[in-house]
């Protein structure tokens, strides 16, 4: 009896830990301080100084050339014609699904207030603070801090709505840090000011977030939070530490900024996979490190979660997708093209240690640094670009070169990485299924660079309207797998939802080569009559060649099977099984089946985000088979 109920425990155990490969019940942040020690070790308001004040003498040390560029930027606002927030801008996202035009002139306000006081607190003179105090006027009279396509119902936000979104996160955090820095001169003009900037942040923030279990991201209902967890998280703690003086008000809104964020990583991927991809991570993963370092400096340095494994796995995540210079893995809705703040990578490595992620942070610092030292002087601008600024020395005198390893593997993820080394091919492919946060579907579907420079690659996605993130999102043609380097089986495409997945998702590394292996067909719907399709891809270092092998089963055939490759550059077939692709240096061979007619497209850009990461055209290369029979294999072979 003891043998049978200990050999079932031990198969659930198995049974659960192969469901998820993850915890489901980590309590990181929870359960590295109680309650109670929270309550002794948090500062009062009073003594709760994260960053040098606007008279300590960090401010003296500041190279000029960095002052310069500091002031600078806030002399474009001085005598500022504030952008007017008109009603008819709200409502064009209901109305035509245009987010922009209202956003905008939104964010305008709140980036020049940003840089306005990031000048006054360099120049220490007064001359900025007559437009600070307009902007913030302006803001603190708007009528909702959410943003259009974050309010529901009746084209304008109601009064009434509590709701709290992103950007109402980050203003709160921008006013706090603004009464951080100049509430003593506010004072000399009215105590009115800091009084109203207070009250507003408490009515739309403070008490929201403290009262409501209600809002998606918070983790409290079905829905798996995503990067609103911890951004909005980040920008809820500032607010209350900075603006917040009454001690039980800010013990219990820290808690519970905890126990939010638990409800964050408890469902993450262990291996610190953001499948929102890499643009995505700079609110996500790098937001947690926010929250980290208030925490750590609201504690007295009480606070600390660095070395927990996940913790330091979602920091490392942003180097192991690294492609080249400012090119990163870009699965889902995430940008082929990134530019993280290099002085905030940095300090993450810092924290956990992990000197390879410095590495790419000092890199990334030295091709642009003047651009760099401004780069996160965006609203709220004491979340970033203050704490940035104070180790630029550090990060610009970080010697030690980058080293990315030859293989990265996300098990959870479902993601492998592979490279040939610092040249050569770049080789990446995920599996996972097609309800991930911000998903495309592309299950099985891979990027191949060659000499960090785009071959076959991931489109990502153009500017975000109401039918980004609709019921017709995926009769948007950059979600859908024909856009994707994938197959059409019966010239069917996969299928959105979490059940349409890959399956023995599995990456074997044997000397120089390195194998991905899953079966996709779970990807697709019923009417595809696909039973398997094995999808094999190596990386050959040896060889310095890609083999891209598809063997599948099928239970009708309704149609024919196709593959789709999309890649940067025109395609040029040289002969039967053979055709000519490029990075736009170097030409490559594509070879496949001789049998397999082709087809090349060309498709033309006139989205502004994915122009300025692609131009104006992409090409998209179709095989089809006129093969007949319920069962075959196609071969593809990429090499120089």
């Amino acid at each position: 009896m003891f043998y049978r109920s200990t050999l079932v425990a031990i198969i659930m155990a198995l049974f659960s830990l192969s469901l998820s490969g993850q915890e489901s019940e980590r309590n990181i942040m929870t359960g590295a301080i109680s309650k109670q020690a929270l309550s002794e070790m948090i500062l009062d308001h009073d003594a709760f100084q994260p960053l040098p004040l606007k008279n300590d003498m960090f401010w003296e040390t500041l190279d000029e050339n960095t002052v310069d560029i500091i002031i600078a930027e806030g002399e474009k606002y001085l005598d500022y014609d504030w952008p007017s927030l008109l009603a008819r801008r709200y409502m064009d996202f209901d109305i035509d699904g245009n987010r922009t035009r209202y956003s905008q002139r939104y964010y305008g306000r709140r980036n020049a207030v940003s840089d306005l006081c990031m000048a006054e607190i360099a120049e220490n003179k007064g001359r900025f603070l007559d437009d600070i105090i307009n902007g913030i006027w302006l803001i603190l009279e708007e009528t909702t801090w959410v943003v259009p396509a974050h309010s529901e119902g009746n084209k304008l936000h109601d009064i009434n709505d509590v709701f709290v979104d992103l950007f109402s996160a980050e203003t709160a955090a921008l006013l706090g840090w603004v009464d951080y820095y100049l509430g003593e001169e506010f004072d000399n003009v009215t105590p009115l000011l800091r009084k109203r900037i207070y009250e507003e942040v408490n009515r739309r923030v403070i008490v929201s977030m403290l009262e409501h279990n209600d809002f998606w991201y918070m983790g409290y209902t079905d829905r798996i939070p995503n990067n609103w967890n911890p951004w909005i998280v980040s920008n809820w703690l500032t607010a209350v530490l900075l603006l917040e003086k009454d001690p039980e008000t800010r013990t219990e809104s820290v808690w519970k900024a905890l126990d939010v964020l638990d409800n964050y990583l408890n469902p993450h991927p262990a291996d610190g996979g953001c499948d929102e991809g890499p643009g995505y991570w700079g609110r996500a993963g790098a937001s947690l490190f926010d929250c980290l370092f208030l925490l750590d400096k609201a504690t007295g340095g009480n606070f600390n979660v660095y070395n927990n494994s996940l913790i330091r796995n979602m920091g490392t995540y942003i180097y192991k997708i690294h492609i080249s210079d400012s090119w990163y893995v870009n699965f889902a809705d995430g940008s082929a093209r990134v530019i993280h703040e290099p002085g905030t990578m940095y300090r993450i490595g810092k924290s956990i240690d992990d000197a390879n992620m410095m590495a790419l942070a000092a890199q990334q610092f030295r091709k642009n640094p003047e651009a760099h030292r401004i780069l996160s002087g965006r609203s709220p601008f004491g979340q970033r670009t203050i704490p940035d600024l104070m180790i630029m020395d550090e990060l610009a005198d970080f010697e030690q070169p980058f080293e990315p390893e030859l293989n990265y593997i996300f098990p959870d993820l479902e993601v492998a990485v592979a490279r040939e080394g610092e040249k050569g091919f770049f080789l990446t492919i995920k599996g996972g299924f097609n309800d991930e946060s911000h998903n495309h579907n592309d299950v099985g579907s891979f990027v191949i660079f060659y000499d960090g420079m785009p071959l076959f690659i991931d489109v990502g996605v153009g500017t975000y309207t109401r039918k980004t993130f609709s019921n017709e999102r995926y009769t948007i043609w950059t979600m859908q797998s024909a856009y994707h380097n994938l197959p059409s089986p019966n010239g069917v495409m996969q299928k959105d939802g979490h059940e349409f997945r890959a399956r023995g998702f599995n990456t074997k590394i044997r000397g120089d080569r390195t194998t991905v292996n899953m079966d996709i067909a779970g990807a697709y719907p019923e009417n595809a009559h696909t039973l398997s399709w094995n999808r094999n891809m190596t990386l050959d270092r040896p060889d310095e060649m890609i083999t891209l092998t598809d063997a599948w089963k099928q239970s009708g055939q309704t149609g024919r099977n196709q593959w789709h490759f999309i890649l940067a550059t025109e395609p040029v077939i040289l002969e039967e099984g053979e055709i000519m692709v490029t990075n736009g240096k170097t030409q490559l061979k594509f070879m496949h089946d001789e049998e397999l007619y082709v087809q090349i497209e060309k498709i033309n850009i006139d989205d502004n985000r994915l122009q300025r990461i692609w131009g104006k055209s992409l090409w998209r290369l179709t095989l089809t088979s006129e093969q007949k029979g319920l069962q075959g294999k196609e071969t593809f072979i990429i090499k120089k």
